[in-house]
């Protein structure tokens, strides 16, 4: 039967954190331990090394996606990013591209590629028949020729054989070769180590209410953890991807008059992500990491290992959960797609299938701002919370130094 951990999580250590606080003042305090909590807490830490500041994590090791993910290092794929170009214009799109290359390279920088197991291998997008992005390379690579000072995608049909596809499946193959991989477990791993390294206090616990009796600038926040401890913060981060809506809906219970961008229907939806992994194969042939149906499918090599996940639009509003548990519905889809096209004919044994919350919001952008004073939403994910997370969380901590 196959294991229903994190393959991530299973090879990651370093995630310990205090059962209660140490301490019940901070200047900072940060709900959410993963990529873009941990690193909006390094920033702060760098830039004010006076301030006390603790991150909050409900459980050992952030469960949502961080750890949970598939390991890629990406901006986004050539459909997607003309996707993109449609939907928010070419300007913001460009714009999204840059941020979250920017967002790896501070990532990466700060991380050390060895500690987090970065490959570059470069990034590929398959197509089983002609799509409309593909006439629309040369288009994309001007537009975003500011970001890379040359051509970011380049079609590779020649490499469909080599990579192990059926070229009467597989139609066009386009590359790009500014996308890497990465190992989840040991990226989160790492900024959590860095974290502590500069001071910062990790608590395990979940924050069941949050409160400011006075909602005026510079006036405390307290923090009501599990256990009823109560905490005081000057700062506090929502970044906890998926319940920044359930956390901005318990300020607003409280009476708190939440700020007007923030105040209408939830602007997060949730969205849940399931993977599966195959057991070590011979003679594997793919290496690096692919996008497939307009990113809603993605797979690459672990070792000799094959991961895939997504298919979120097979069952969109059943994905559309807080719930890490994987379904028949994704995991028999995800499970079709690799004899068909992945891996031509051969049958491979699974095991491990996993999901993690992810949460995206409708204008596809990263979301940086204040709730109520000293009270700041830090969302940036969209499915590309490891590429833009730093520069994320390099905005807020703007907003707090």
């Amino acid at each position: 039967m196959a294991k229903t951990s994190s393959f991530w999580d299973d090879e990651a250590g370093g995630f310990t954190a205090s059962a209660s606080p140490l301490k019940r003042d901070f200047d900072v305090c940060i709900i959410g331990g993963g990529i873009i909590g941990m690193s909006t807490a390094i920033e702060v830490a760098e830039r004010r090394p006076d301030m006390m500041i603790a991150v909050m994590e409900r459980a050992d090791g952030p469960k949502g996606a961080s750890t949970r993910n598939a390991g890629f290092a990406c901006f986004g794929s050539l459909s997607e990013v003309a996707l993109d170009v449609d939907v928010l214009g070419s300007d913001a799109a460009a714009d999204l591209v840059r941020r979250r290359v920017e967002g790896l390279s501070i990532l990466r920088s700060r991380c050390g590629d060895d500690n987090i197991s970065y490959d570059n291998t470069g990034g590929r997008e398959i197509f089983l028949e002609h799509h409309a992005s593909l006439d629309r390379i040369d288009k994309i690579n001007e537009l975003l020729h500011p970001v890379f000072n040359r051509p970011a995608f380049v079609r590779m049909d020649n490499l469909i054989e080599q990579n192990g596809f059926d070229t009467k499946t597989v139609k066009a193959l386009v590359g790009t070769e500014f996308e890497g991989m990465l190992h989840s477990g040991l990226l989160v791993s790492r900024l959590w180590e860095i974290a502590k390294k500069r001071g910062v206090q990790i608590i395990k616990s979940d924050v069941v209410n949050l409160r400011n009796n006075v909602h005026a600038a510079g006036k405390p926040i307290e923090l009501v953890l599990k256990d009823g401890t109560e905490v005081i913060c000057r700062n506090v981060v929502l970044a906890a991807n998926s319940a920044i809506s359930e956390l901005i809906r318990m300020i607003s219970n409280n009476g708190a008059t939440v700020s007007a961008n923030y105040s209408s229907k939830p602007m997060f939806q949730p969205a849940r992500g399931q993977i599966l992994l195959t057991a070590p194969l011979a003679n594997l042939k793919l290496h690096g990491t692919y996008h497939f149906d307009q990113g809603f499918v993605y797979f690459r090599n672990v070792g000799s290992r094959v991961l895939i996940g997504g298919g979120r639009n097979v069952a969109m509003a059943d994905e559309e959960t807080t719930s890490m548990d994987t379904t028949g519905t994704i995991q028999n889809y995800l499970e079709h797609i690799l004899p068909n096209v992945i891996l031509p004919g051969k049958n491979v044994a699974i095991e491990y299938r996993w999901a993690g919350t992810m949460a995206f919001n409708n204008s596809k952008q990263p979301v940086v701002g204040e709730v109520l004073p000293g009270v700041i939403v830090a969302f940036g994910c969209n499915g590309m919370g490891v590429a833009i997370g730093s520069e994320v969380a390099k905005r807020t901590c703007e907003l707090i130094c």
